[in-house]
């Protein structure tokens, strides 16, 4: 096929081509040309492949006429007309083709639900789906039958017509501006780029073209980022761009270059690259498998035995590299080990599978295909080797046929590897988005549901806030009151995970509520829930504090003077507040100052606090001093002490509850400082609200064991009952305040990581210019390990202004209510601008997995915030006075008439949302 490229202005071999002009239309088209007519001139790795398991229909399909397959419909149009033979193609495609691309069959096999449908509606992914067809129908037969013959020239038409048109897609493509339509047709150039890289893999004989696959990588990949600034990514959208990119990370196997700085100083190049032996090696048995394959001539017979010689060296060799590496995360070592021997294992098999013959025993295979399974189950983050790990799961995958369990695992771990893995990456996400990564990551796994355990600090939380439980119904509303909170945070948890696994930036639901909202109202949506979500992060924080502050002052009081009076029951007003004043401090310069050590921090705090659990667990259940309820009572006793009605009494203590997990969504400003945020924060917003929830129960039942007369704690004037409750369990002060000691050092901790998560939120809504002083608060500190420090003093200055509140009433549950009310509103406005506007939003399959019955529907959410806020809003008891009040509406309201005459004021003319093009464009559309 002869074919003019386009001529294009490329840059001088001497002159330096600026970072954007590799990404510019015409370059990228230019490569896309000569890739297409050079006529396989264009070098690339060898693939491999397993001709010899493929399993072709039984029977002629022409034999058959009258079968057709019934296309899956989409919205382009009528039918297009189908000869019979093309029909029996795409019924092959169907039934045998699709089978063997996808991992694991079933009915949502995407090759079958998402490219059948596409080649319905577009003439070059039809055209490319019957070219792989007629081709995979030709290892059927000899090359004397009529019938290889026939396919073979089919296949070779139907090829030749899509290579014809599709580089004129292609022109198109990048000349069109940037819409929905466009964003079709990168669909369909996508998918056709797919079944033609597959149709290579499937013909190993072919020579005659070539398509250049990273220059069609950079143009679909650099429209579809312009196009997802748009709107979400649909399924479709999803599996194709990942797929594509499984094929393009295989198909340029790489060792350490792109990983995230695991190794600290050993020179990487081609000699001693880490895993190049084993890659080396197999390209030598690639190269002999397709020599022998083709039919050539082989002067030089390649023997397994020689090859299995080759592979133990290169694993022995990586194994002693394993001990002179100095890595810069302690887990990457052990990592690295179990790496090692999944190359080799992996290699063997490809190795056997190739070069034995006869064919090797089946349970040679299988051992070494168990043993990468075990080791993959061993490593503790995907993350440190993220591209290596893509050949060895690839080979095991092969090996999983009949097996939907093994199957799915390597699926799992290749779709997060493909995640984590070059291009697509936490960084270059966030600049997909249209922001510069500025934070440093730093956080696995594991830490951020540290955080996130730590965020809510369940027993401590549990504590500060007993009274309302106490008030509202006594142990039954306490126990049972718990579970349904709990249960209804983790269906919210479950959907801010799912947005927060597409959306993962330090904007949280504020982003979120932009992105999934109505173009018409993003920007307004947005600007409400910034503020919303950065004033429920702020005075969240503040009643963690000042929660703190007053704990402290009623632990210290189970000392008494000689009149049996409590040491600090005289504490003036501006007594706590210096109080709340040092806590505040100490908590704003721990993260300021030790941000590289916060991770440690929480890590400590998990055990101290299943220490200090336990030590009041068995404490007080043990001494008991004045006995012990029975089960019925704890389990089923239901006395309301608030003065309202029975029914709207329940809710009350459900408060305690729902502000010990509000803090839920704050985790979500954490995403710029974790290595694979698209992964590990939806995993820990719901493992860690899951954790807290047994927390709870934990903490709960022992304690509503040896509850005393419930009316006395209910009219404590502290509002803190768990001391006196503890005091009265030991028998002594010295007993309860040694039990009081870890809850009161978890709660600092807890006011650490509130302070942390607050901080980056706020800087979050200065960076888009949303907050007086934005120039200001968007700044990042490095030599700090680049903290956002104007913001975290922006924060402490609101805190402590907020606190002054406590002169005029002292009632300062009504603070913590505000923070939860606030904080829950935002949270759970993401799910709900979903239902309203009735965008087809799916979240792609990743190494998060969330069962359907948690994704419940976002009314339902939407209903419990409706709920929240007004409860969050009543005052605790009916009898009101100025100084019992609850003021979390004042609170509340103020924020937003903050925010709105700051809007009206600056943000109509110049808030434009996040940085979108349309956002830009609808700057005053509203």
């Amino acid at each position: 096929m002869a074919t003019k490229a386009p001529s294009t202005n490329v840059a001088s071999k001497g002159k330096t081509m600026n970072p954007m002009e590799k990404y510019s239309p015409a370059r990228l088209t230019n490569q896309l040309w000569q890739g297409v007519t050079s006529g396989g001139s264009h070098s690339r790795r060898d693939v491999p492949i397993d001709g010899d398991s493929r399993d072709p229909v039984h029977g002629y399909p022409l034999a058959r006429p009258n079968e057709v397959m019934p296309l899956i419909s989409v919205d382009r149009g009528p039918s297009p007309p189908l000869d019979s033979f093309s029909c029996q193609l795409l019924h092959h495609f169907d039934q045998n083709i699709a089978t063997k691309l996808a991992w694991v069959d079933g009915p949502e096999n995407p090759w079958r639900q998402i490219i059948l449908p596409l080649s319905h509606a577009s003439p070059i992914v039809r055209y490319s789906l019957l070219a792989m067809s007629s081709e995979d129908l030709t290892h059927k037969y000899t090359v004397d039958r009529p019938y290889f013959h026939h396919l073979k020239a089919q296949s070779l038409y139907y090829r030749d017509r899509v290579l014809s048109h599709l580089p004129q897609h292609l022109e198109r493509l990048l000349k069109a501006p940037i819409s929905l339509d466009c964003a079709n047709e990168a669909r369909f150039v996508l998918a056709t780029v797919l079944l033609l890289y597959n149709l290579e893999l499937l013909s190993a004989k072919t020579t005659q073209w070539r398509l250049h696959i990273q220059g069609a990588r950079a143009i679909i990949q650099w429209k579809l980022q312009a196009i997802g600034l748009h709107r979400p990514p649909d399924v479709a959208d999803n599996f194709l761009r990942y797929e594509y990119y499984f094929t393009a990370v295989f198909n340029g196997l790489t060792t350490f270059d792109a990983t995230y700085d695991v190794i600290d100083d050993i020179p990487i190049n081609d000699k001693i690259a880490v895993f190049g032996d084993f890659v080396r090696i197999m390209h030598c048995v690639t190269r002999a498998e397709r020599i022998n394959f083709s039919g050539s001539p082989n002067t030089e017979t390649t023997r397994v035995e020689d090859v299995v010689g080759e592979i133990e060296t290169a694993r022995d060799r990586a194994l002693q590299l394993n001990h002179i590496i100095r890595f810069q995360y302690p887990d990457a070592r052990h990592d690295f080990e179990h790496l090692t021997h999944m190359y080799y294992h992996a290699s063997l098999i490809y190795s056997h599978r190739v070069l034995s013959d006869p064919a090797p025993s089946q349970e040679l295979i299988q051992a070494s295909r168990d043993a990468i399974l075990d080791h993959l189950s061993h490593l503790i983050d995907l993350a440190y080797f993220a591209h290596d790990l893509v050949w060895p799961l690839f080979v095991c995958g092969t090996e999983c046929r009949g097996s939907p369990d093994t199957q799915d695992t390597i699926e799992r771990a290749l779709l997060g590897v493909i995640r984590l893995s070059d291009k697509i990456t936490a960084d270059s996400n966030l600049e997909a988005l249209g922001y510069t990564p500025e934070l440093s990551r730093n956080r696995s796994t594991w830490q951020v549901v540290f955080m996130v355990f730590i965020l809510a600090s369940v027993p401590y939380g549990l504590s500060t806030t007993m009274l309302y439980s106490i008030a509202g119904g006594g142990s039954a509303n306490m126990i049972w009151g718990w579970i349904v909170v709990s249960l209804i945070m983790l269906c919210v948890a479950a959907s801010l995970a799912e947005v927060t696994s597409v959306y993962p930036t330090a904007g949280g639901v504020y982003y979120q509520t932009f992105a999934l909202s109505p173009v018409k109202y993003r920007r307004v949506a947005a600007w409400i829930c910034g503020w919303s979500f950065i004033a429920g992060n702020i005075t969240i924080t503040l009643a963690v504090n000042f929660a703190t502050a007053l704990f402290l002052i009623e632990s210290l009081n189970v000392f008494t003077d000689a009149t049996g009076v409590g040491i600090t029951e005289d504490f003036q007003a501006y007594q706590t507040y210096l109080i709340f004043l040092g806590i505040t401090l100490i908590c704003h310069v721990i993260p300021a100052f030790g941000n590289k050590w916060l991770t440690h921090l929480e890590t400590f705090a998990i055990f101290w606090t299943l220490v200090g659990v336990t030590a009041i667990i068995i404490t007080i259940l043990v001494v008991a001093s004045n006995g012990r309820h029975t089960a019925k009572y704890v389990f089923t006793d239901f006395s309301p002490q608030s003065g309202w009605p029975d029914g709207w009494s329940f809710c009350i203590g459900l408060l305690q509850a729902a502000y010990a997990l509000s803090a839920t969504g704050m985790i979500t400003s954490m995403c710029e400082e974790v290595r694979a945020p698209a992964i590990q924060v939806p995993k820990a917003i719901v493992g860690g609200l899951i954790l807290n929830a047994l927390a709870g129960l934990a903490f709960l039942i022992p304690i509503a064991f040896v509850l005393p007369d419930i009316s006395y704690l209910a009219n404590l004037a502290s509002g803190q009952p768990v001391p006196p409750i503890f005091k009265a369990a030991t028998g002594n002060s010295a007993g309860a305040f040694c039990l009081l000691i870890p809850l009161l050092i978890l709660g600092i901790i807890c006011g650490v990581g509130c302070v942390t998560a607050a901080s980056r939120s706020v800087w979050a809504f200065a960076r888009d210019g949303a907050i007086p002083g934005s120039k200001w608060f968007k700044k990042v500190e490095p030599r700090l390990d680049n903290i956002p420090l104007n913001a975290m003093l922006l924060g402490m200055i609101i805190e402590l202004l907020l606190g002054l509140i406590y002169f005029g009433s002292t009632a300062a549950d009504g603070i913590s209510r505000t923070a939860a009310s606030t904080l829950d509103h935002s949270v759970c406005s993401v799910t709900s601008s979903v239902s309203v506007s009735g965008l087809d939003f799916s979240l792609p399959r990743t190494g998060l997995y969330i069962p359907s019955c948690l994704l419940t529907s976002p009314m339902s959410n939407l209903a419990w915030t409706c709920l929240a806020i007004p409860l969050f809003s009543m005052p605790t008891f009916m009898a009101v006075t100025q100084e019992t009040m609850n003021y979390a509406s004042v609170v509340f309201v103020g924020f937003f008439i903050i925010s709105a005459v700051w809007y009206w004021v600056w943000g109509y003319q110049n808030y434009a949302g996040p940085p979108t093009e349309e956002g830009m464009e609808g700057a005053h559309t509203d």
